[in-house]
């Protein structure tokens, strides 16, 4: 869980630094940063907790996981997308 929410942060400054701040880019940081928040405050939870079974740790970790792949893959786009249109 914190190696997905440091995944997420360096997303959200990587859209900071490199985009040119467009109508979409604003959308994408504010999901990503939930997602990173999310998986922020769910990982001591995790590691300590004795009331989530394996199978609910692990489909909460491959629920965020996902969100962030996908937020990679838009993110990746909207930056070219920004770049193509110089």
């Amino acid at each position: 869980m914190a190696i997905i929410s440091m995944s997420a942060i360096a997303l959200v400054i990587c859209v900071q630094l490199k985009g040119d701040g467009t109508s979409f880019q604003a959308a994408i940081v504010l999901f990503i940063a939930g997602i990173a928040a999310s998986s922020a405050s769910l990982a001591p939870v995790i590691l300590k907790s004795k009331i989530f079974t394996r199978w609910q740790t692990q489909a909460m970790t491959l629920g965020l996981g996902c969100g962030v792949g996908v937020s990679a893959i838009c993110t990746l786009l909207l930056l070219d997308l920004q770049l193509s249109s110089l």
